[in-house]
């Protein structure tokens, strides 16, 4: 019986809190280089409890993948979306095993799959290759350069490609005996985009702001910077392999370009959108999708006719869209942080939504309050929106939906006289001017802030791990996050700090040493909790 299952049959008689283990990693060793062999307890919901980052359909549009950093892969029934398998890769403590990138082979026999995956016991990555129909892992390319992000499987299935969440660019393999084919390091940041067209040739987009293509033997054959700024975050070929299209993380924009020399040649109309990244082509080419929103508004998939250049319809779909797969139907599949995973329609109707059972906590960074003592928390549900509020008290194990009356509770401070801290939010950190120590990579993605009310300390929550700094920068310990810390806090008498985490769960920890003391699990139909 899975742990889910254990909780629903007991409900009645049980507190949830009996299933608390299940949210204890456990990062044991067997040996130096080794994995652990350990058991590690998961709450399992039927869905991913953590933003889905990427999706990968096969080439009859049977099956699809979505991968996630809550440390699991499924896959999916395409036409019920009934899930047929979860595949579990090798995990430990804090960031280890979060996935990042999934390709599934255009015959549907291999699910690669990619992120943070081998670091703490090689510190090297490594891509693993599962088996789709038993779920078995295969077989793992290891001794890779830095994190996996996005992978890509050529259309005839002879190659694959997988790139890296540092400097170390994109390495190709030959799919029948797994041999390397090449590979380029000289990048100067992340590859956040990759694709291969009907003839073999790959190109790259990478936030160093360049586009890359090259040939199947991995040689250049043309370099230049992309068009639309700094920061292109995805680059697909046209069917017919003679445009790609660009998005960008900064701004509202989208290039297509000529395929062989990077030329522009039309821009699709973005008007009203506050960023366009994530894009597909449709499989006949017709038809141009990118994702795109504001804050204010939320969340759309635009779809122009024309290949781009005609008119367009927006469609509302989940929060954070991450990815935009074509299917043969003529429709798409999407992926979002929420987490949830959709189809379009050829009519840009959507057909199907999975979301996640978990407490989202993504975008608001000031929505985790709590009392003196942070026996009392106050959180929401959809924080992204502000609604669906509910505070938990420790003290009786209560869940209320209503405030409490008399219940003081205090929201994150991030300013405050004396000691000046910016960019961090989804950022790269600065105190006083200057930036903060953080691990390659891990600045980029610092997400939320808790000054201390004693002022002399102050808590950084990333996507790796919780960190305590002096006012003058710094470190006083770090703690290893499963999931992105979201919003932190502090308890009003400075000994308890508080993060509410990608996976849906809110955690307490010691101020003295980062020991983590306690972690809360809030089930989405907002009665049931662990």
């Amino acid at each position: 019986m899975n742990t889910f299952a254990f909780i629903q049959k007991f409900k009645s008689t049980l507190p949830l809190i009996i299933a608390l283990l299940c949210l204890t990693t456990i990062a044991v060793f067997a040996q130096t280089g080794e994995p652990s062999r350990e058991p590690i307890l998961r709450i399992e919901t039927g869905m991913h409890t953590a933003g889905i980052m990427s999706i990968s359909v096969d080439r009859a549009g049977r099956f699809l993948v979505t991968a996630s950093t809550d440390k699991t892969a499924r896959v999916w029934e395409l036409d019920t979306g009934r899930l047929l398998r979860v595949l579990r890769v090798p995990i430990a403590d804090g960031a280890e095993g979060q996935l990042w990138g999934a390709a599934i082979s255009t015959d549907s026999d291999t699910i690669a799959l990619g992120g943070y995956t081998g670091n703490e016991w090689d510190k090297q990555s490594s891509v693993y290759l599962f088996d789709r129909e038993t779920g078995r892992l295969m077989r793992r390319l290891a001794g890779l350069p830095g994190n996996v992000g996005p992978l890509a499987f050529s259309s005839d299935g002879t190659l694959f490609a997988a790139t890296f969440a540092k400097v170390d660019g994109v390495v190709v393999w030959r799919t029948s005996d797994w041999s390397e084919v090449g590979r380029d390091s000289a990048y100067g940041d992340l590859v956040s985009g990759v694709d291969f067209d009907s003839s073999g040739r790959l190109v790259t987009s990478s936030l160093d702001g360049e586009l890359r293509l090259y040939d199947r033997q991995m040689r250049m054959l043309t370099k230049q910077k992309a068009p639309g700024s700094k920061k292109p975050i995805d680059v697909h070929f046209s069917p017919d392999g003679r445009k790609i299209a660009v998005g960008y993380d900064d701004r509202g924009r989208v290039d297509v370009l000529s395929a062989d020399t990077f030329a522009p040649l039309y821009r699709p109309d973005t008007a009203g959108s506050g960023f366009f990244n994530r894009l597909s082509w449709s499989i006949d080419g017709t038809v141009l999708f990118a994702s795109g929103g504001t804050q204010e508004k939320g969340n759309w998939i635009r779809r122009w006719s024309n290949a781009g250049l005609g008119q367009y319809v927006d469609t509302r779909v989940a929060s954070g869209p991450t990815r935009i797969v074509p299917l043969p139907s003529g429709g798409i599949a999407y992926s979002a942080f929420q987490p949830a995973w959709g189809i379009l329609d050829q009519n840009h109707k959507q057909t199907s939504l999975q979301t996640g059972q978990i407490a989202s906590y993504w975008g608001n960074q000031l929505g985790l309050l709590a009392d003196g003592t942070a026996g009392t928390v106050r959180f929401g549900y959809d924080s992204f929106y502000g609604k669906s509020t509910a505070i938990f008290q420790l003290t009786d194990r209560s869940l209320r939906l209503d405030e409490m009356p008399g219940t003081e509770l205090r929201a994150p401070v991030t300013v405050v006289d004396g000691i000046s801290i910016t960019d961090w939010k989804w950022s790269a950190p600065r105190l006083n001017g200057a930036p903060l120590k953080l691990e390659t990579g891990e600045g980029r993605m610092s997400s939320s802030l808790a000054i201390a009310p004693n002022r002399s300390t102050f808590l950084l929550g990333t996507w790796k791990f919780l960190r305590l700094f002096s006012r003058s920068g710094q470190e006083l310990w770090r703690a290893p996050v499963p999931a992105e810390a979201f919003a932190v806090n502090v308890s009003g008498n400075n000994r308890v700090a508080l993060a509410a985490l990608g996976d849906g769960t809110i955690r307490w920890y010691r101020m003295t040493d980062g020991k983590e003391l306690l972690a809360f699990f809030p089930h989405a139909d907002r009665k049931r909790w662990v």
